[in-house]
C-alpha cells in the first residue's frame, strides 16, 4: 500500500507536470519513496545527506533545466528543514515540489518520535499542499491530478504522504504490477508534442497601460534586470527602439552588448541626481526583468511614489510598496509597444557617466589589490562562455560596478529572490554543467553558510569543472560601512584551505593580483576552491575614493 501510494503520487507529478529530476534525502520514513524512486531508472536521482542544501541543489537545476525539480525528505525536523529553499523559490517564481514523508495522522500532536505538524508548514510559500494517507487517496489524488495538469509553474507545492507500519513488505515492490504500465505511459509522455501551459499573449488592455506610461514619461530611465534567454533579443530590440538611457544589470545578459553601450549607464550611484544636473530629470523608471540590485530601489522607495514606476515581468513583485507590476511574457508585452519619440536628448547624461565611468577604472588601476579590483580581474580572466555565480551582498553589487563591459558570453546568474545568503553554493552546484566552466564567487560568510554545500559535487556528471570562488575579507564587510559597531560585521581569521581539503578539492589563495601564468595554473584543476584575500587598506583607500567622486560631481 505505502509503495502504491508513492507511484500515484509521482505518476502524476512526472505525467503532468515533467518532473524528470528528483533530490532524495533517505531515512526510514520516506524509504518507500526512495525505494521506489530507485527502481524507475528512467528519472534522473540527486543523493544528498543533508536536506537544506538539497533544496537549494534543487532550486539550481531547476534554473538550468526550466523545469519543475521534486526534493523528497523523511519526516520531523527533516521536513523544516526545506523552509528556507521554498521561500527563495517563491520568491523567485521556481517550481519546487517538496515531498516529505509523514507518520499516520493520528500521531499528530502526540510528541511521538520524528512527528510534528508538517501539514501547513510552508505556510503561504506554497501554492497548494495536500496530505495523502491511505484512507483517503482516490479522492485527493483526483484533486491532486487537476491541480497539476494546469499548474504553471510560478510557485512551489507541498506533498505530505502518511506511511504506516511497516514501511516495507519483505519483497516489497511494485515493479511487477503497476510499474511497466507507468514507464510506458512515461515514454509516451515525452516524444508527445508540448502544447499544455503556453502563455497567452498579453491583453491589449495591459499593452495599453505600458503605452501609456512610455507616451506620459518624457524622460525615461529603463533598469534591466535578470532576463531569460528567450527575452534579451526582444529587450534588445525595444531598447534600441526607446533610446532612452538604461542601466542593465549582469543577469541581463545584455550588460556588455557593444550596440547597447550608447545607451548604457555604467555607474549606479545617485542616478536620479547626476540626471537631473545634465538636463534630463528622469520623471519615470521602467524596469524590466527580475527585482533590481542597485541602490536606486531604495531611493524610489524614500521618495514614495514621487518618481512614477513601472515594472515589466514574469514575477509579480516589484521590489516596492507602491509601483505596479505588468505581470506576464516580456517579449510579446514590449514587442507591442510602439515608441513615438526615441529619447535622444539623454546624450549629455550618459556622456557624463561614462566621464566616471572611466573615473572607476582609473581607480581599479590605483588600487590594484582592492577588493572592486579583484572582481574586475575575476571578470577579465574567467574564460568566455562560462557560467558565472555571483553571491548576494556584496559580490552581486561589486561585480555589477567592477567587471569587464567586453563581451564575452557570460552567463551570470544569481539567486535574489530573497537576496539572502541561504544555500548559495548548493544552488550553484545545481547550475553547473560539464558544456562550461563553472564559476561561483561568494563571500567568506555566505561561505560558511554552506559549508556542506560541495557534497553536491559527486553527484555531477564526470568533466564538470568547477571553481567556487571565496572572497575572504574576514567578515560581513557590507556592514562595515553602514555601522560602526565591529559585531555587525561577524569579524574572524578563518582561512578555507582546511575546508577544500575535507572536500578532496584543489586549493589556490590569492593575496596578490592574478598574473597570466596565475590563470594558466588553474587550467588543469577540475574542483578548485580558490581563496582571494584583499588587502584591506586597499579596499578602504578604493571606498573613500569612489565616495568621493559622487562628492565631486
Amino acid at each position: 500500500m505505502n509503495q502504491a501510494l508513492s507511484l500515484s503520487v509521482i505518476r502524476e507529478l512526472v505525467l503532468l507536470s515533467g518532473v524528470e529530476e528528483f533530490v532524495v534525502c533517505p531515512g526510514a520514513r520516506n524509504s518507500p519513496l526512495v525505494t521506489l524512486l530507485l527502481e524507475i531508472h528512467e528519472l534522473k536521482k540527486f543523493h544528498f545527506f543533508e536536506e537544506r542544501s538539497a533544496a537549494f541543489f534543487a532550486l539550481g537545476r531547476i534554473q538550468s533545466s526550466g523545469l519543475p525539480v521534486a526534493v523528497v525528505t523523511t519526516s520531523g525536523t527533516a521536513a523544516g528543514e526545506l523552509l528556507p529553499a521554498t521561500m527563495e523559490a517563491y520568491y523567485s517564481s521556481l517550481p519546487l515540489i517538496l515531498i516529505t514523508a509523514d507518520r499516520p495522522r493520528r500521531f499528530r500532536g502526540t510528541g511521538a518520535p520524528q512527528s510534528c505538524e508538517q501539514v501547513g508548514i510552508y505556510s503561504s510559500y506554497v501554492e497548494r499542499s495536500w496530505d495523502f494517507s491511505k484512507e483517503d487517496r482516490k479522492g485527493l489524488l483526483e484533486e491532486f491530478s487537476e491541480f497539476v495538469s494546469t499548474w504553471d509553474l510560478t510557485r512551489p507545492i507541498h506533498v505530505n504522504i502518511c506511511f504506516e507500519e511497516p514501511l516495507l513488505s519483505r519483497g516489497d515492490s511494485v515493479s511487477q504490477t503497476t510499474l511497466p504500465g507507468f514507464l510506458t505511459e512515461m515514454a509516451l509522455a515525452r516524444t508527445a508534442p508540448t502544447t499544455r501551459r503556453l502563455k497567452p499573449l498579453p491583453r491589449p488592455e495591459v499593452v495599453g497601460i505600458l503605452q501609456q506610461f512610455l507616451n506620459r514619461t518624457k524622460n525615461p530611465l529603463v533598469v534591466v534586470g535578470a532576463l531569460e534567454k528567450s527575452d534579451q533579443k526582444p529587450v534588445f530590440d525595444f531598447i534600441r527602439r526607446l533610446g532612452a538611457p538604461v542601466y542593465f544589470e549582469a543577469q541581463s545578459g545584455l550588460r556588455e552588448d557593444p550596440e547597447l553601450q550608447r545607451f548604457r549607464i555604467c555607474m549606479s550611484e545617485k542616478i536620479l541626481d547626476r540626471a537631473e544636473a545634465t538636463g534630463y530629470p528622469i520623471d519615470g523608471v521602467l524596469r524590466i526583468g527580475s527585482v533590481p540590485t542597485l541602490r536606486l530601489w531604495r531611493d524610489l522607495e524614500v521618495l514614495g511614489g514621487i518618481i512614477p514606476v513601472m515594472s515589466v515581468t514574469s514575477r509579480p513583485f516589484s521590489g516596492l510598496s507602491f509601483a505596479p507590476v505588468l505581470q506576464g511574457e516580456i517579449a510579446p508585452l514590449i514587442g507591442e509597444v510602439a515608441v513615438q519619440n526615441p529619447r535622444t536628448h539623454s546624450r549629455d547624461f550618459i556622456s557624463a557617466d561614462q566621464m566616471l565611468a572611466h573615473q572607476l577604472a582609473h581607480l581599479l588601476r590605483e588600487f590594484p589589490s582592492s577588493e572592486a579590483s579583484y572582481f574586475h580581474a575575476l571578470s577579465e580572466g574567467i574564460p568566455e562562455g562560462s557560467l558565472v555565480y555571483v553571491g548576494n551582498s556584496l559580490p552581486i553589487r561589486e561585480w555589477d560596478l567592477a567587471a569587464t563591459s567586453l563581451k564575452k558570453n557570460l552567463q551570470v546568474r544569481a539567486s535574489r529572490g530573497l537576496n539572502g545568503i541561504d544555500g548559495q553554493l548548493s544552488t550553484f552546484l545545481g547550475m553547473c554543467e560539464p558544456i562550461r566552466e563553472n564559476w561561483a564567487i561568494v563571500g567568506d560568510l555566505t561561505a560558511m553558510y554552506d559549508l556542506s554545500g560541495p557534497w553536491a559535487l559527486r553527484e555531477l556528471d564526470s568533466g564538470t569543472k568547477t571553481r567556487l570562488v571565496v572572497v575572504n575579507n574576514q567578515g560581513g564587510q557590507i556592514f562595515s560601512r553602514m555601522f560602526p559597531q565591529k559585531e555587525f560585521t561577524n569579524p574572524h581569521s578563518i582561512s578555507f584551505e582546511k575546508w577544500a581539503q575535507f572536500w578532496n578539492l584543489d586549493y589556490v589563495k590569492w593575496t596578490t593580483p592574478p598574473t597570466p601564468q596565475d590563470w594558466q595554473s588553474l587550467d588543469s584543476l577540475e574542483k578548485l576552491v580558490l581563496e582571494v584575500q584583499p588587502d584591506a587598506g586597499q579596499t578602504a583607500a578604493f571606498w573613500k575614493n569612489h565616495e568621493l567622486l559622487w562628492k565631486r560631481k
